[in-house]
């Protein structure tokens, strides 16, 4: 009896999670369908500034915000790689230029 009541929690919540995905496309399906394709540039970056902060269930999308970060930290990585290698090139170019003068 306890795998019954067990199965029976399971069932619950999988089905309220199915009609929880079910109402959000149903939502976004208002939404977006009515609207006309954007023709100038303008209507184009509106909409894709409304498909960036739309996301399922109203919450930040975790595959763009993963792509934001994973943007900003190449950039980290890359700035703190030049820094580098500009501190090595001054560095070899002081050393050469002492040994020269030796």
């Amino acid at each position: 009896t306890s795998f019954f009541y067990g199965c029976t929690v399971m069932v619950t919540i999988f089905s309220v999670f199915n009609l929880i995905l079910v109402a959000d496309a149903v939502k976004a399906a208002v939404k977006w369908l009515p609207r006309s394709f954007p023709e100038s540039k303008l209507e184009r970056q509106e909409t894709e500034s409304l498909i960036e902060e739309s996301s399922a269930l109203d919450c930040p999308d975790p595959a763009a915000y993963t792509l934001r970060r994973m943007k900003a930290r190449r950039r980290f990585k890359g700035a703190v790689h030049s820094v580098i290698a500009s501190k090595r090139m001054a560095g070899s170019v002081t050393s050469d230029s002492s040994k020269k003068v030796q």
